[in-house]
């Protein structure tokens, strides 16, 4: 199997705005339907870069949405991506939560090229606009109904804390679904609501656990 490329770790943010600090990468984007489709996951091509400075220690993607052509600068190695009306957001699964943050640059790439746009992310935002825009997320509570060891590595309660396998994701209108395995292999679908932040309903192993009556 092919290693991905080591991203690269840039010091001086004026080097954001050079292509060749960016390393190429690929991620999964949720992409939603529309009257005649369903939604569909894809997997796009990103730009990755790892931002170190004395106020700032961060990963950046630079991402460009298939269907609308606009970039977005959004924090890397996340666990998905989801296209929204206003824009795409990252998604990490991960102690129980599903963490939803925004990009913090968009731009249309209609007759613009990388280097322009990455100049334009570079000239409009500041370390300090960076730290705080990425520290603030959405910390959407999945447990409901879910047992402790399903965030285990092995499934049991003496185990390390792990994060669960995502086998399939679906998305109607505001509602994420995502289909998990956890600790012990168990199984758990959760619907996740985008706009009101919370978890809607929860099966474990095929039983409803949870749901929001």
């Amino acid at each position: 199997m092919r290693q991905a490329a080591q991203i690269k770790t840039v010091v001086d943010r004026g080097a954001l705005a050079d292509p060749r600090s960016w390393t190429d990468g690929v991620v999964k984007l949720l992409i939603p339907g529309t009257a005649s489709t369903l939604a569909r996951v894809q997997t796009v091509k990103v730009r990755n870069v790892n931002f170190s400075s004395r106020t700032v220690g961060l990963g950046l993607a630079l991402l460009v949405e298939p269907t609308t052509k606009v970039a977005y600068v959004i924090r890397s190695e996340q666990s998905f991506y989801v296209s929204r009306p206003l824009g795409v957001v990252s998604c990490i699964v991960a102690g129980g939560s599903v963490s939803v943050r925004d990009s913090v640059f968009r731009m249309s790439t209609t007759s613009r090229g990388e280097a322009e746009v990455l100049a334009s992310f570079v000239a409009s935002t500041t370390d300090e606009q960076l730290l705080t825009f990425f520290s603030q997320s959405a910390d959407i509570d999945i447990r409901p109904g879910i047992p402790n060891a399903f965030w285990t590595v092995h499934g049991g309660l003496d185990s390390q804390p792990g994060l669960p396998r995502i086998d399939a994701m679906g998305l109607n209108g505001d509602v994420l679904r995502l289909d998990l395995v956890g600790g012990g292999k168990q199984k758990v679908t959760v619907w996740v609501d985008l706009a009101a932040k919370r978890a809607t309903r929860t099966l474990l192993n095929g039983k409803e656990v949870f749901a929001v009556r």
